[in-house]
């Protein structure tokens, strides 16, 4: 079965790269927007309906038209992943999608921060640094953040862009995947139930908003097994049931 991975903002598809040799059940194809790492000679996308746009477009290129297929998208990745997914319900089926480090589409709109609104690249960049994730590395060097501002301030401006609107429930199940110490988003995980007319299934890891770069092993542990247990032909339920008994002793909940 196809999994396709987003990437949160400012990422791109090499911050999915180490999963690959943990991922053996899927075929896994990673989602690069424009301006983004390998595509980086393109125009960057600002808004969330061009970005919504251009991931579905990705998505049904590599699709047969009755093929199933699952997604994983992180933080920004993960909103992006849902929407996409939705604007294809009518002519693909989705097994299922597992949604990171993202708070419900109905909270989003409070938790949204503007910050692509500030000017100053200096004063925008430390805004940034306060979601973490920004490597030592990169932090330390002149080069590597002028090269990376325009990128995240693109992808902030399409999250900047998102606004909700009420919309029917998508078919598949949702697997909720946060890190315990990301509290903001860990708090409105279970509302991510009412987007999904199979339900969710919530799971909290060891850390921050960044959890998957320490936590990366585990969680694809966990969508493996997911993975698998769909493979296997069994109903959605029956995969909750087979994923929420294989998976719990290594995973960390409240």
């Amino acid at each position: 079965m196809k999994l396709f991975l987003i990437h949160h903002a400012g990422g791109s598809s090499i911050s999915y790269q180490k999963w690959l040799k943990y991922l053996k059940t899927t075929e896994n194809i990673m989602i690069e927007l424009p301006g983004h790492f390998l595509r980086s000679d393109e125009p960057l996308i600002n808004s969330f309906g061009e970005a919504v746009q251009e991931v579905s477009k990705q998505i049904t290129t590599r699709l047969d038209r009755d093929e199933k297929f699952m997604v994983f998208g992180h933080s920004m990745g993960a909103l992006l992943a849902y929407y996409a997914t939705h604007s294809l319900s009518k002519t693909h089926q989705t097994t299922c999608l597992f949604l990171s480090g993202a708070s419900s589409p109905d909270t989003m709109q409070n938790s949204i921060t503007h910050i692509s609104w500030i000017n100053d690249d200096k004063a925008f960049i430390s805004e940034v640094v306060k979601f973490g994730g920004m490597s030592e590395e990169m932090l330390n060097s002149k080069e590597l953040i002028e090269l990376s501002t325009p990128v995240l301030r693109a992808d902030f401006s399409i999250m900047d862009s998102f606004i909700f609107q009420p919309s029917e429930p998508i078919g598949c199940r949702g697997y909720v995947l946060n890190g315990i110490d990301d509290v903001d988003t860990a708090k409105s995980a279970h509302r991510w139930s009412s987007f999904f007319k199979s339900g969710v299934t919530v799971r909290m890891f060891p850390g921050n908003h960044f959890y998957i770069n320490d936590a990366f092993k585990d969680i694809c542990d966990f969508i493996t097994k997911v993975a698998h247990s769909y493979c296997r032909n069994t109903s959605n339920e029956k995969a909750k049931d087979i994923a929420y008994a294989v998976l719990q002793p290594k995973l960390y909940c409240r």
